[in-house]
C-alpha cells in the first residue's frame, strides 16, 4: 500500500525527533511558521538553537535527502537564525 507524501513526512519527522533525543538534543517544537516559510523541528543541543529540516525518502531512486533542499529553504533558515 502506497504512503501519501504527509503521511510520509509525518512518520520522517517523528523518527528524526526521536533519533536527535537519543543523541541528547532536547525538543522544542515542530512545524514552526515564519515569515516566508516553515522549520519543521526546534530542538536544543546544548547552549544552541538547532533548525531541522526533514526530508523523508523510501529509497534513493530519486536522490539522497539533502539534494531536496533548495537553496530558498538554506536561505530562509539562515534569515531565521540570525533573527
Amino acid at each position: 500500500m502506497k504512503v501519501s507524501k504527509k503521511i510520509l513526512g509525518k512518520r520522517g519527522e517523528t523518527q528524526a525527533r526521536a533519533y536527535l533525543r537519543a543523541l541528547g538534543y532536547t525538543f522544542i517544537a515542530k512545524n514552526v511558521y515564519f515569515r516566508g516559510g516553515e522549520i519543521d523541528i526546534i530542538m536544543r543541543d546544548a547552549n544552541a538553537l538547532v533548525m531541522i529540516e526533514v526530508k523523508t525518502r523510501t529509497s534513493i531512486s530519486k536522490g539522497y535527502p539533502e539534494e531536496a533542499v533548495s537553496s530558498e529553504k538554506i536561505q530562509l533558515m539562515y534569515r531565521i537564525g540570525e533573527t
